[in-house]
């Protein structure tokens, strides 16, 4: 959209004056104005002369250098240069940062406020985005009960879906818990059906063939095309993937450090790009 700076600015509080008139120093020119930050100086530096200028200000027409304030004594209409600076010294050149039609932030990038304020120092008031994909998640085993609960002496607390949600919300999704679900058929078809709602449906147990695993049937059962059941990894071999309607699933064993840990590497793998919902 434009370059930054737009135009070549003053790095220092000083004076912008002409390289070849610091030949044999000290020397005296003459003051012909003033450029300050949002108040340009709009004459040309002749030879033989000088312009006080201020940090961020634009380098006025002539002048190819700035002496800083310190190396320099205003005296009336004259300003003694004690000290030079060579051609280009003490100024940001324009598109320093960035220049017009330059890519800031790629496409697919997940904005942080770095990003933000590129965008807005190339001054683009908004931005093409994606809103953050919907990731259900929900547990299985009447073995779990919520973190803060009271577990009896035959149950473990679920961490799996507090992390999930952690490891969703880093990778820019937004995380929708559907609770810890009972070792029932008809209740895990149901939990599926809310899941398939989302971008992105994710479980955590019951992926195994045991009495009491009933995902992989559930999601059969909900026309869930699974792609693959299990893979060459112990332990964690239980892994399933498929997808419905655009909606990508997984499910993976309830053992707390394998199935995260299954989660993150597959995912970092697929990108879940299919399950992207569209730009807005």
């Amino acid at each position: 959209r434009r370059d930054q700076p737009p135009f070549p600015a003053s790095a220092m509080d000083g004076y912008a004056v002409r390289a070849d008139d610091l030949g044999f120093l000290p020397t005296s020119l003459r003051m012909i104005g003033t450029s300050a930050a949002g108040h340009a100086f709009h004459g040309q530096v002749k030879n033989g002369e000088a312009c006080r200028i201020f940090t961020g200000a634009p380098l006025p027409r002539g002048a190819d250098t700035v002496v800083i304030q310190e190396n320099a004594d205003l005296q009336g209409t004259e300003v003694l240069i004690r000290e030079g600076a060579k051609a280009g010294q003490n100024i940001r050149a324009a598109a320093l940062d960035f220049a017009k039609g330059q890519e800031l932030v790629p496409a697919g990038t997940i904005l942080n406020a770095r990003d933000l304020g590129l965008a807005a120092a190339a001054n683009a008031a908004t931005v093409s985005l994606r809103r953050k994909p919907v990731v259900a998640v929900f547990a299985t085993g009447d073995e779990l009960v919520e973190p803060g609960g009271k577990p009896r002496g035959d149950q473990i607390v679920s961490s799996n879906t507090t992390a999930l949600a952690a490891l969703i919300r880093q990778c820019g999704g937004e995380p929708l818990s559907l609770g810890i679900i009972e070792d029932d058929l008809q209740a895990t078809r149901a939990a599926v059906k809310r899941a398939l709602k989302a971008e992105i449906a994710v479980s955590t147990g019951g992926a195994s063939a045991g009495d009491h695993d009933f995902v992989q049937e559930a999601l059969k059962l909900s026309g869930v095309a699974i792609d693959f059941w299990k893979i060459a990894m112990r332990p964690g071999k239980p892994f399933m993937y498929g997808t419905k309607s655009g909606t990508a699933v997984s499910g993976a064993t309830r053992e707390s450090r394998v199935g995260v840990r299954l989660r993150h590497t597959f995912s970092k793998a697929a990108s879940f790009e299919d399950a992207r919902p569209p730009r807005m």
